[in-house]
């Protein structure tokens, strides 16, 4: 970032700025952590998937078996296959060989901010390499213009990303798979775009 020319910096507010943005990403988790899984509910929309997924584990209907709040999966079974590493177990089976449910919740925390980072990404390289007036020039990597594509539509939309973090929902993962779409017909290639559009439907 340092060979950056003096314009292209970020100034100090503005590393201020990504530094407290990142905070934000670490401490929402921990909101999520705890009224996902530390209240004497489970609140949010994430077991729904993980407790599919161990009924794909177990051979059970991933529609008939219901979460902690008695809500049924209502989505193609795909999603649920791939998921299963993450199954959770209803109350009367053995927990042996599955990962502690708080460290689930983290983990798609995790997951879902990655989705967003890259959701993003792709789409903005892609517009910087085909339609911005900088296809021709783009701009330089971790330069302010580079990360202002990449920053700026996150905080626009931050409060739907809050929420759909907080209610554990896989909005983040079919918002990667838009922009990969996205991402691919703007740089003309068909087949890879194809192939983004139809994971939509599985999450």
């Amino acid at each position: 970032m340092n060979d950056l020319p003096p314009k292209e910096r970020l100034s100090v507010w503005q590393r201020r700025g990504l530094i407290a943005l990142f905070v934000f990403f670490v401490l929402f988790g921990v909101a999520v952590e705890y009224r996902s899984a530390f209240l004497q509910r489970r609140m949010g929309d994430l077991d729904v998937y993980l407790r599919t997924a161990w009924a794909v584990r177990a051979g059970w209907d991933i529609y008939w078996i219901p979460d902690h709040n008695g809500w049924h999966y209502h989505y193609p079974p795909l999603f649920a296959i791939l998921l299963t590493p993450l199954a959770d177990p209803p109350p009367f089976a053995d927990p042996a060989g599955y990962l502690p449910y708080p460290v689930t919740v983290a983990v798609w925390y995790v997951l879902s901010v990655l989705f967003l980072a890259l959701g993003v990404h792709l789409l903005a390289t892609a517009l910087e390499a085909t339609t911005l007036p900088t296809a021709h020039c783009p701009p330089a990597t971790f330069s302010r213009r580079w990360w202002g594509l990449r920053v700026l539509p996150v905080l626009a939309c931050l409060p739907a990303i809050g929420h759909t973090l907080m209610r554990g929902q896989v909005s983040l993962l079919l918002l990667l798979l838009l922009c990969g779409m996205a991402a691919a017909t703007l740089r003309g290639r068909h087949w890879q775009s194809g192939i983004w559009l139809a994971g939509a439907p599985s999450a």
